[in-house]
């Protein structure tokens, strides 16, 4: 400790009382300083890191319209392909509603989709959307079903996806995990088996016989 001192303490001795009230002063500034430096850094990860959790609740909250009315064409269809026709004007209304969806989505992708990489899975939904829209009054009522389930299954994936690379699921509070492991995971799981069951429940009451 004393070969420490006698540096410092000839340093001081030569020094005039003006000059050795400025070394103490910044003496003890820079650690003041680099610990600003070190809360602002922290402060800026948080604040990122924030944004980027509303990032993903933008996109998951227009993701899920598509996830609410997909069920909904799925158990009209089927009730229309096991004979009650009169669902078709009613499914072609739930067509525009889920085109109007895509196009929302398609503009929040364009927007953000890079940034939680899910473009392509957002283009893949789009394409089978597509493509089960084009023969879905002309497919097998079982297959036009599984299709659309295997749909929204895929939907259901980008929910976890979205989760996942926006951070919500890593969020430290115990209250917010809790609400996002409800919305994202527990409640569209509940939601599609409610679902499946009322599709299935439609196209039996249809055809009248199981």
């Amino acid at each position: 400790m004393e070969v420490i001192l006698r540096p410092v303490t000839a340093l001081m001795g030569r020094l005039s009382y003006p000059k050795k009230m400025l070394l103490i002063f910044v003496t003890f500034l820079i650690p003041l300083f680099v610990y600003m430096a070190l809360l602002i850094g922290q402060f800026s990860t948080q604040i990122k890191t924030a944004e980027l959790e509303q990032t993903g609740l933008d996109y998951i909250q227009a993701v899920r319209q598509v996830y609410q009315h997909l069920p909904q064409h799925r158990g009209m269809t089927n009730a229309y392909l096991n004979g009650a026709e009169e669902f078709k004007p009613r499914i072609l209304a739930k067509r525009e509603q889920l085109d109007k969806d895509l196009t929302s989505i398609d503009r929040l992708d364009a927007q953000l989709g890079e940034q939680l990489g899910v473009q392509s899975d957002w283009r893949t939904i789009r394409t089978e959307w597509m493509s089960l829209r084009a023969r879905a009054f002309d497919g097998p009522a079982s297959e036009v079903f599984a299709s659309h389930t295997a749909l929204i299954a895929r939907v259901y994936k980008l929910f976890e996806k979205l989760s996942q690379n926006s951070g919500l699921v890593l969020d430290p509070a115990l209250s917010s995990s809790a609400i996002i492991d409800v919305l994202v995971s527990r409640l569209p799981n509940v939601t599609e088996y409610l679902g499946q069951a009322r599709g299935m429940g439609s196209g039996i009451a249809a055809r009248r016989g199981i």
